[in-house]
This record gives C-alpha cells, sequence and structure tokens, in this order.
C-alpha cells in the first residue's frame, strides 16, 4: 500500500508554485478549503507552511490513521481519495525547476575530493571484485524495494542499494536502513527510538532517507541524478564525518577501491589505523550499478 509522508510531499511540491484558481477547477480537488491554504492570500500557494496546510488539507480525506503520512493507494491499488488528489496536484504543479549542487563545509569538502577521485576513474582491488560481482547481482534481486524507495525519497537507486548494503550486507527487508537493526522492534542505537513493523521497509527506509534530504537538496540530487561524487559525498555524510575530521578516507565509501588500504574505527570513538574494513564500499557499488 503506497503511502507518502508529510515531508515527502512538501520536497516534492516545494519551488513548484500551485495556483489557487488551476486548482479551483480541478474536480478531484473541489472539496479542499484552499483558501484556508492559501495563508497569505497571494493566491498561490508555495513554501513549506502552506504546503504543510495544504498537506493537512488533503489528510483529511485519508484514513490511515497518521496526520504525519496518507495512503495513496488501497490494500487492491486502487487509488484512494487521497491519492487522486495527490495525482492532480502533480498534474497542475509546474517542473521542478534542475536541482545544483551547493554544498558547504565539510560535505563541499567531501564532493570536491570525490569529483577528483572519480574524475581519475574508480578502480576496485582484484581481490574484491567477485564480492562485488555477487553484490551487483544481489541488488538485482532487491532492485524492485531499491526503486520504490529512490522514487519516494527522490534519489538515486544505486545510492539507495550502496546505503542497504552498507547497513546490512545481506540487503533484507527485515532491517532498519537507519543502521541495520531489526524491523518490528524500536531502535536503540543512532538513530535511537524509530519503529516501523516488520512488513514496512520501504516506509521505513524512506524516512531514513527523508531524515537527509538537506544532503540530497544541497548535493542536487534527484532520483534520475547520475553523479557519482554527489551521491559518494552523500553517503560519506549518511555515516558521518568522523573519518574526514580525523583526515582520514572514509571505508563506508572507499573501501575496497585503490583510494582505501586500511583504518577502521573498530567501536565508537575507537580507531584502529591498522584494521581494515573488509567490506565494499558505496563507491564501489554505485559506480558499477551506474555502468550497468
Amino acid at each position: 500500500m503506497t503511502q507518502i509522508t508529510r515531508n515527502g510531499f512538501v520536497d516534492n511540491l516545494l519551488d513548484r508554485p500551485l495556483k489557487v484558481n488551476d486548482l479551483k477547477a480541478e474536480p478531484q480537488l473541489n472539496d479542499l478549503n484552499l483558501e484556508g491554504v492559501d495563508r497569505n492570500a497571494d493566491g498561490v500557494i508555495d513554501g513549506s507552511s502552506e504546503l504543510k496546510r495544504l498537506f493537512a488539507a488533503v489528510d483529511y480525506f485519508d484514513r490511515d490513521g497518521s496526520y504525519h503520512s496518507m495512503s495513496l493507494e488501497d490494500r487492491l491499488g486502487a487509488a484512494t481519495r487521497s491519492g487522486e488528489m495527490v495525482e492532480a496536484l502533480e498534474r497542475l504543479a509546474p517542473a521542478a525547476p534542475p536541482r545544483v549542487a551547493r554544498p558547504t563545509g565539510r560535505l563541499a569538502s567531501a564532493y570536491q575530493e570525490y569529483r577528483r577521485q572519480v574524475s581519475d576513474g574508480v578502480n576496485v582491488r582484484s581481490s574484491k571484485e567477485a564480492m562485488l560481482n555477487r553484490t551487483v547481482a544481489l541488488a538485482d534481486r532487491r532492485w524492485e524495494s531499491i526503486d520504490a524507495v529512490a522514487r519516494r525519497a527522490d534519489v538515486p537507486p544505486q545510492l539507495v542499494a550502496a546505503i542497504w548494503y552498507r547497513e546490512d550486507s545481506q540487503m533484507r527487508t527485515s532491517r532498519y536502513l537507519h543502521n541495520g537493526q531489526p524491523l518490528g522492534r524500536t531502535t536503540t542505537i543512532v538513530p535511537r527510538g524509530i519503529f516501523f513493523r516488520k512488513d514496512q521497509f520501504v516506509d521505513a527506509a524512506v524516512h531514513a532517507l527523508g531524515q537527509k534530504n538537506y544532503l540530497r537538496n544541497a548535493l542536487g540530487l534527484s532520483y534520475e541524478s547520475r553523479d557519482l561524487a554527489a551521491m559518494a559525498a552523500y553517503t560519506e555524510a549518511y555515516n558521518g564525518f568522523g573519518y574526514r575530521m580525523g583526515g582520514r578516507p572514509s571505508p563506508y565509501v572507499t573501501a575496497a577501491t585503490d583510494k582505501y588500504s586500511s583504518g577502521l574505527y573498530v567501536r565508537d570513538g575507537v580507531f584502529d589505523r591498522r584494521a581494515r574494513d573488509e567490506r565494499l564500499g558505496t563507491l564501489s557499488i554505485m559506480n558499477a550499478l551506474i555502468d550497468r
């Protein structure tokens, strides 16, 4: 059953101003109190505040029991009343302007560094090629879930696949994308206090990526993006800048490539320069999936 969160709804329509008169002419939207949504009465619905009001107006017709999300389809795949309204809003909203990468601070440093690195090519160590092939094959088998998450979170599917592998190398649909803990239990490690049912992998994964929308926006990423450097910077920030702050390459991104040899946080706050991350980094996975 497809759902959309309030944050996802707002992010999708942000920078796509909706004209109140156009909305009034759409039969599916006749029951909405658009005057109440258009807070400053300028005839246009835009900005986060007004879009949140619009979400609440559409959510009034939803029956999923949560004011943070709404169901777009029922269990048989038919559009719900709220789903029909969201479709109408999508039709009437102008196309969003293309996103441009404008990172700052450490994120900008990571982006520029990965731009230099990927321009030289992504070279996977020969000892890791078989592991990479197996992981690409696993991603192929999980592609329906990967693509569903990517479309709803509006990030590249290759990025979703790489993060999923890093958080759970078996890429199980029973795990949180937030941190790899089992679904159906409240998370106990960062981020703590998250709960989704065992059958809510896609919803939980969209929530995890939704918490990082500021990274997506700063790096100009979308579902269609194939900017490998921006994707690498996103995944490093997703995991944290601890390695960068110590002047070291992040194995979360660069493991299995010639950009990484050793050095690993073996537990929180404990760095071992001789330890090695034997998994694949996100860079090798994303590059292989893009090339495919």
